[in-house]
């Protein structure tokens, strides 16, 4: 029974957000998809120095979403009980590992109330966080426990923006054409200059996710939208080439916000076009591989570096040595998200699916 887990795990995508599979494979888009998740990984493992605009991967996260759900959904979303289902079907995607993610950051919380008695959260305002997270909402309020939207587990703010845009996407999805896409992602870009430089992560530029995330999302939505009718550019790239230059962007030494995210976004769209017309090739298996565990790879990192910067601070050799652990934890983290994908998350996702056909079938 364990080995079935692990082997569906590895067959499916986290880019198939549907209850079934999209007649259409894009195996590159989930590699670049845990490339993505690893850049994160690093931004916060290294505080920012190596890879100063490492919140990039966000964006490309965004402009993945609106293609893929487009592609698993775009076509049926209109039809009887088609809004319903698409509600329920990415509630069972997203909302597994989120709760893991809010597990866990309380569990972070007590962890360093335990280890820093002398300067503890306060219990009232954790309590207040932690229930904001359960159903994936920010806590804003001056008093929180650090300078985070979801100051527990701090990658959640995304996912905020990711349900945001689902529920917008789904409001709209009748009015959607070419002409409107456009629109939609023009009127996000121009929210995102005016806001300056990127945020949504931090209570004190939290308002500027929304344009962020419309602008990539509907970007995503629109890229879809032209695959579809055969009017998007063919060039294509190799995996290797795609992920490199996504690594570049997030390399780059200033701040990109205003004005400079208007080519920056061009780039992603770059890479992801040039993700989506690339050919299969053997290998791609292999970054279909860590597409998969990008999920909770992205939802778990803030604990797991938390534990590796924790266990390297009481050994003196580590001490000076941080980039050991932190490569080592760069590669364990992989393999954590696998455990957790294979033995938690796709259990819990099959399990819900089943009750969600059960009650459709009742309900007939």
């Amino acid at each position: 029974m364990v080995k079935q887990t692990g082997r569906a795990l590895f067959r499916s995508s986290p880019l198939d957000t549907g209850s079934s599979l999209a007649s259409h494979r894009f195996p590159v888009l989930d590699g670049l998809r845990g490339v993505a998740a690893l850049i994160v990984v690093l931004l916060h493992t290294f505080d920012n120095s190596i890879i100063p605009n490492g919140q990039l991967a966000v964006d490309l996260f965004f402009i993945l979403s609106g293609f893929v759900i487009a592609h698993s959904y775009g076509d049926r979303i209109l039809l009887p009980k088609g809004r319903r289902q698409f509600l329920i079907s990415r509630f069972i995607r997203l909302y597994p590992m989120l709760l893991v993610g809010a597990v866990g950051g309380v569990g972070l919380a007590l962890l360093h109330n335990s280890i820093n008695a002398a300067d503890p959260y306060d219990l009232k305002v954790v309590a207040i966080t932690a229930a904001l997270s359960f159903i994936v909402l920010p806590y804003l309020g001056a008093d929180a426990v650090n300078v985070f939207s979801f100051s527990l587990n701090p990658p959640m703010w995304s996912l905020f923006f990711e349900i945001f845009a689902n529920v917008l996407y789904l409001a709209v999805a009748k009015f959607l054409t070419v002409r409107t896409l456009c629109i939609l992602t023009f009127v996000g870009i121009i929210g995102v200059v005016f806001m300056g430089p990127l945020g949504g992560g931090l209570r004190t530029n939290f308002l500027a996710g929304f344009p962020r995330v419309v602008a990539g999302f509907f970007a995503g939505v629109l890229l879809r939208e032209l695959w579809k009718v055969g009017r998007l550019p063919k060039f294509q790239a190799n995996i290797f080439v795609l992920s490199a230059s996504l690594l570049a962007l997030a390399m780059i030494p200033f701040e990109i916000g205003g004005w400079l995210y208007v080519p920056i976004l061009g780039v992603l769209l770059l890479i992801v076009i040039g993700g989506i017309n690339c050919r299969p090739a053997n290998y791609h298996k292999w970054f279909a591989f860590l597409g998969l565990v990008s999920y909770p790879v992205y939802l778990i990192h803030w604990f797991t570096i938390y534990a590796m910067q924790f266990i390297a601070k009481q050994s003196e050799f580590l001490r000076h040595h941080y980039s050991e652990p932190a490569l080592l934890h760069l590669i364990a983290i992989v393999f954590i998200g696998y455990a957790i994908g294979a033995y938690y998350e796709t259990p819990v996702m099959d399990a819900l699916k089943r009750l969600s056909r059960r009650r459709r079938h009742h309900a007939h």
